[in-house]
């Protein structure tokens, strides 16, 4: 699979698909012999995660994340999502209380 398919699919250019690799977000990418990358399915259901964990808790976390789930320590890696949840949540309803008090 190409790297243009994917980044349309995902409305996103070809570079970011290069800075995560290169941040080490996704599985090794082999290579054609004129250099071109060859991406899989896999690569692109991670190319898929990373851009809704960006979304959702940006990509501080998902430099966390991501390569727990790439090393196979998936506990670990859920557990950090769990807690940027609760983090989201208790900073959410702190910001309600403190307008109500106002």
């Amino acid at each position: 699979m190409r790297g243009i398919e994917i980044a349309k699919k995902l409305n996103i250019s070809t570079s970011a698909l290069k800075h995560y690799e290169s941040w080490g977000l996704v599985p090794k990418v082999e290579r054609e012999k004129n250099g071109y990358r060859i991406y899989t399915s896999e690569h692109e259901a991670y190319f898929q995660c990373i851009r809704a964990l960006n979304a959702g808790f940006g990509m501080d976390l998902v430099k966390k994340v991501i390569p727990l789930i790439i090393n196979g320590k998936i506990h670990d890696a859920l557990w950090l999502i769990n807690k940027a949840q609760v983090d989201l949540y208790t900073e959410k309803k702190s910001s309600t209380k403190n307008s109500r008090d106002t």
